[in-house]
């Protein structure tokens, strides 16, 4: 699977906000975290 420019700038976008509203990377890119 190739990894694309914005898949990457996306998954860093979650993973800096993740912790922020006590959320995992994985589980708030899946959708299951409160917005």
């Amino acid at each position: 699977f190739e990894h694309l420019p914005e898949y990457e700038s996306q998954w860093a976008t979650i993973s800096a906000i993740a912790p922020k509203i006590g959320c995992t990377p994985e589980t708030l890119r899946l959708g299951g975290c409160p917005s």
